[in-house]
């Protein structure tokens, strides 16, 4: 048995390959992968003409498609022997060079395509019972595409939605935290079909929504110079960026929206779709997916397994004691330390990483960046572009008004300004997802002569500040409240009131405290809409998960004692002047709202003393 262990450690290989020496060792291939994809597309074929085939049938058939591809090769080549030819005394002279001849592709020999009608055998029996889609759900769809031979040539995009529970934790600041369950969450993934590696990820409470999909692609195109900062721990980067030059997605409706054609439009990236209601036709991500819950995610604590039989004994709502910023750098560890440097038979026993290694650092396809202008505006990718028109009170959108001088202006340039009729101005604007208190308005007039001088886009505020740092889903989760409550959806202070009823509730049911009180340990598992709501995985992976309700803590004063009384704007009212009976000044009696807050509170339904 010894003898057998030392001859394991001096041949690298397993026992029954110490068997047969080197019969499973890893080779490189003589012929061309063209080849190797030929056979498995003609098995694919094959399978739909009789379920009884073999490999003698489908040389036959490998061999003349392999015909085919050389006719035009070989009619190339013998113009190229007649100019050589022709040249022959200039050749011999020094005066010209000879054209190589292009190499036409070899036949295939029956033990190759034996071979890997063995690789394809449990695909093949699985797809007779079942169906090639629950084939290629289990082996990654084998056959269905050739892999591009650039890195960035075709990436694939797809949501997933984690089988993982998690807490909260601990807020950056320390101002309130949970120790209680959340839902599953989801991430938006965009992987490389070449190399295998993941362009991009943003991992988000969005269930599979058009922001997560920008989102994901704007991490794509950037370089990650973000994680060496915020995990140290990482032994590694992530080596990908880089704008791909066509993108495939299913029909899902945030990927075939107008929306989504326009945001590659402004970063110039081409895109196609996968067969309606057939994973398999976007069979890499797909199966990334798959490698992620089994290698990783199911050995966490926490772990709810793909159903209930997966699941066992286990009780993730009990067991979750992994805080969502643990499990975001567990995910990039495990990304980063083990998926990409693992060997895959699939690409010929190379690594991701060195397969995208070996395209970034050639000449002739390196990864291709956004350009400095395009740098400068984050918001970019992520964003609605939509059409409107303004007038003199300003673009109207969503019950939001943007309106300012800058605005007005450019209404006066374009001509549709006048005393006597003031016509509504066409304009295309950009409204940010992350905050729709803002919108980017593209001037016409800026490509006039004598206005190069104006830049193309200019920010328009929101004349309610309360729209200000909130997203389109918070936007509109506390207008249809505000609509239930019969206020005003221009109002202001209803505004302010309702967002911050619907915010505390959000926070209480998550169990959200402050520092100084003690969370529960359990609690019932909320929606799914009550972290999107209060803006946990808003920023992704580049900053802590609770950052983002850290901010609206601090911008509403959730769980600061309110001894100041706030207008609706924002603005702290004067103090009221002590009352004089009888010459002496009396103490003014401290209203229920100048109180210290203890606890969660909700003043919508109140009727306010004031």
């Amino acid at each position: 048995m010894l003898r057998w262990v030392k001859k394991e450690l001096e041949t690298q290989m397993q026992e029954r390959a110490c068997v047969h020496l080197n019969a499973i060792k890893a080779r490189k291939r003589k012929l061309p992968d063209e080849i190797f994809s030929i056979i498995a597309l003609e098995i694919r074929k094959m399978l739909d003409i009789s379920p009884k085939f073999g490999p003698t049938k489908i040389l036959i058939r490998v061999n003349l498609e392999i015909s085919k591809r050389n006719a035009p090769l070989l009619d190339r080549n013998r113009e190229t022997e007649a100019r050589n030819a022709a040249n022959e005394e200039r050749i011999a002279n020094g005066e010209a060079e000879k054209e190589p001849l292009e190499k036409p592709l070899p036949e295939a020999k029956l033990t190759t395509v034996q071979t890997e009608f063995r690789r394809y055998n449990a695909w093949i029996r699985l797809a007779k019972d079942k169906g090639k889609q629950a084939a290629d759900l289990e082996f990654g769809g084998s056959g269905k595409f050739e892999r591009p031979t650039r890195i960035l040539d075709v990436a694939e995009i797809d949501h997933h939605k984690f089988d993982f529970l998690g807490i909260l934790g601990q807020t950056p600041f320390g101002k309130a935290w949970s120790a209680a369950a959340i839902p599953r969450f989801w991430v938006c993934v965009i992987l490389d079909t070449h190399s295998g590696y993941p362009l991009g990820l943003f991992p988000s409470f969005e269930p599979g929504g058009l922001y997560p999909a920008l989102m994901a692609l704007d991490n794509a195109i950037r370089p990650k110079h973000w994680l060496a900062k915020r995990f140290p721990q990482i032994r590694g980067s992530w080596l990908a960026y880089g704008k791909p030059r066509k993108i495939r997605y299913d029909n899902a409706k945030e990927f075939v929206s107008e929306q989504m054609r326009r945001a590659l439009a402004r970063v110039q990236i081409g895109f196609e779709h996968a067969v309606p209601h057939q994973p398999d036709t976007k069979p890499y991500v797909e199966r990334w997916f798959g490698t992620l819950e089994s290698d990783f995610i199911d050995w966490l604590k926490g772990s709810t397994g793909s159903s209930p039989q997966h699941r066992g004994a286990r009780r993730p709502k009990l067991e979750a004691i992994i805080t969502i910023d643990d499990f975001i750098m567990l995910l990039h560890m495990w990304l980063i330390e083990v998926y990409a440097r693992r060997k895959q038979r699939g690409m010929d026993y190379d690594t991701p990483e060195e397969r995208w290694l070996a395209g970034a650092t050639s000449p002739s396809h390196r990864p291709q960046v956004m350009t400095k202008e395009e740098m400068e505006r984050w918001d970019l990718i992520p964003s609605l572009e939509v059409d409107a028109t303004t007038d003199r009170h300003g673009i109207q959108r969503d019950n939001i008004v943007y309106q300012s001088k800058q605005l007005q202006a450019m209404r006066a340039r374009s001509g549709c300004f006048g005393p006597r009729e003031q016509v509504p101005t066409p304009v295309r604007i950009r409204i940010p997802l992350l905050d729709v208190g803002r919108a980017i308005v593209a001037d016409p007039t800026a490509l006039d002569h004598g206005n190069e001088h104006l830049p193309k886009e200019f920010d328009v505020k929101s004349t309610d500040e309360r729209a200000h740092g909130l997203n389109r889903f918070q936007w509109q989760m506390h207008r249809k409240f505000i609509l239930a409550k019969k206020h005003a959806p221009t109002g202001h202070a209803s505004h302010q009131e309702g967002f911050n009823h619907l915010f505390d509730t959000a926070l209480e049911t998550m169990g959200m405290v402050p520092l100084d009180q003690v969370p529960p340990k359990t609690s019932d598992l909320p929606d799914a809409r009550l972290p999107r709501l209060t803006g946990v995985l808003a920023y992704g992976a580049e900053q802590p998960a609770l950052a983002r309700t850290e901010e609206l803590i601090e911008k509403f004063g959730t769980f600061k004692p309110r001894s100041v009384e706030m207008t609706h704007n924002g603005t702290p009212v004067a103090p009221l002047p002590p009352s004089i009976v009888n010459g002496e000044t009396a103490a003014v009696t401290p209203s229920p709202s100048t109180q210290p807050r203890k606890k969660l509170r909700f003043p919508v339904d109140e009727v306010r003393s004031d």
